[in-house]
């Protein structure tokens, strides 16, 4: 396995290093101490994960996480110090797939990295998806409904994924917030809620009395023919 550190404190590097060789001892670590580098290794080495700060010299690591979901969807975590409401839900609407707070707990740190890569790994069989009048490329992210194509983000692709592998069963906010962060959190849930609403902006003729994408209140949503 090979975990990428985009993080310009040399000291926070090295007790992440310490916390992943425990975790996993044959580990391939790579680091990077600016957000154009970090890219550049993103693109080139293929790091199974990343681990992102957000405050680095050259470039806000928004700007990186951004950046990086135009070419990969490799997972990528965030370890900040910064813990307004704002910055965390921006970073799991550009595709981040956990935020944590700095400091950090190292155990916390391992646990979370195994629950991202444990999650299931989405195939080229079940990559196309087809329901009433959805047609989804997942790893293209493009969805066609009707003679409609519209092009969805990282998240915005996860959900409806998810929405028409079960359609048109209902798909809890609790599965949601699991497939998107690994845990069930109230700020996940509202990412979530601003994903769907954005989601019904690209496909429905009036967002604000939606026929596709239907919510039961407190529970989930659910795709409607």
């Amino acid at each position: 396995m090979k975990i990428l550190i985009i993080e310009d404190d040399y000291k926070i590097v090295q007790a992440i290093s310490f916390a992943l060789k425990i975790g996993w001892p044959d580990v391939t670590l790579l680091s990077a101490s600016r957000g154009e580098s970090g890219l550049r290794m993103i693109e080139e080495q293929r790091p199974n994960l990343v681990i992102l700060d957000l405050s680095l010299p050259d470039m806000d690591g928004l700007e990186v996480l951004k950046d990086a979901r135009l070419f990969c969807d490799t997972p990528i975590i965030i370890l900040t110090v910064r813990s307004e409401e704002s910055d965390v839900v921006e970073a799991l609407e550009l595709g981040a797939n956990e935020y944590i707070i700095k400091p950090f707990r190292q155990m916390e740190l391992l646990a979370r990295i195994r629950c991202i890569l444990r999650r299931p790994i989405t195939t080229s069989k079940d990559a196309l998806l087809e329901w009433g009048p959805f047609k989804l490329d997942y790893f293209k992210r493009l969805l066609f409904i009707n003679e409609k194509t519209v092009i969805l983000t990282t998240i915005e692709s996860q959900i409806m994924h998810e929405l028409l592998k079960d359609a048109p069963n209902i798909v809890t906010y609790s599965r949601l917030s699991e497939l998107i962060s690994g845990g069930h959190y109230p700020e996940v849930v509202n990412s979530i809620k601003v994903h769907v609403y954005n989601l019904r902006h690209k496909l429905e003729a009036d967002s604000y009395a939606p026929k596709y994408i239907m919510n039961m209140h407190g529970v989930g949503y659910f795709l409607s023919k």
